[in-house]
């Protein structure tokens, strides 16, 4: 997404990729960082009245316990939930001249600076990013526009805001992230490639380094030791950051360890969940049922 746009969604706390923030800058989108502490709480910490109300929406099966493909199922409902619920605010930021739709240089280039003037000062390294920014950003919006007339409405603009509402556009994010960290332009990314991600050419410290590499390879899903499109796609996704964090969760929380959580072994491990990641995306749902009256 246009920096400007991306801009303005970290600053309104807003939910997507990831969601309007479907990727961060010029990286790989992380929902996590997109969280913000419940409605009518004003310290932000998880209880057991919130958690009870959420525990019994993701149980599907109505067994009294949650399932981590339960979780992710609610993770994916409550992603589109939440993009659906910011479309008046992203239309009404994006369409400046009011008339009710996205234009593609609405969306493209929110600024009233030209496409030459913004690519002033920049080397052809950089302006070469900024191109097949620019080319990504064009192309969601052609796979939003449905209908074809050049404009997105209301019901057209989550599918070029938010990743996970479309495969399509999710698919288009991951080809953009792959070709971008591919130095070597193998098709895939190496470790190396992966990491490379935000640190500037720094190294990373011992446990930053170790972390990064356990999550590599549990995206590595064939083993190779690279990450292909498929694999990329998954982490533009989100579905890797949350199932990482469940998975985490589960592994502390489950005391009778059946794969399963009661409310009771939530609620019995509430601090250590108020501290983790897992927690960062229980507030968020708690944050959005609340909003709607559901909590």
């Amino acid at each position: 997404m246009n920096p400007l746009w991306r801009l303005f969604f970290c600053v309104a706390g807003v939910a997507l990729s990831a969601l309007g923030q479907d990727e961060s800058e010029e990286g790989f989108y992380d929902p996590s960082e997109d969280v913000s502490p419940p409605e009518g709480d004003d310290d932000g910490e998880l209880n057991e009245e919130d958690l009870k109300g959420v525990h019994s929406k993701i149980d599907k099966n109505g067994d009294g316990k949650i399932s981590l493909a339960e979780v992710l199922d609610y993770s994916h409902s409550m992603q589109k939930a939440m993009a659906a619920k910011q479309v008046a605010e992203y239309l009404d930021m994006m369409d400046k001249n009011q008339d009710g739709k996205v234009s593609l240089k609405e969306f493209v280039d929110p600024s009233d600076e030209s496409q030459e003037d913004a690519m002033e000062g920049l080397s052809d390294k950089e302006k070469e990013v900024e191109r097949k920014s620019r080319e990504l950003e064009v192309g969601k919006f052609k796979i939003a526009d449905k209908n074809g007339d050049g404009f997105l409405d209301a019901a057209e603009l989550p599918t070029a805001i938010s990743p996970e509402m479309a495969e399509e556009t999710l698919g288009l994010i991951g080809e953009h992230t792959l070709d971008r960290l591919d130095a070597n332009k193998d098709g895939e990314l190496d470790f190396k490639e992966f990491a490379s991600e935000g640190t500037a050419g720094e190294a990373l410290d011992k446990d930053a380094e170790s972390e990064l590499d356990q999550q590599f390879k549990k995206l590595d899903l064939d083993g190779n030791g690279k990450l292909n499109l498929k694999e990329v796609t998954r982490w533009e996704s989100g579905d890797f950051q949350v199932t990482h964090a469940m998975d985490e969760f589960f592994t502390n929380a489950d005391a009778n360890k059946d794969d399963q959580l009661s409310l009771a072994e939530v609620n019995n491990n509430l601090k250590t969940l108020q501290m983790s990641d897992a927690g960062s995306h229980f507030s968020e749902w708690i944050q959005h049922r609340k909003s709607h009256g559901e909590l």
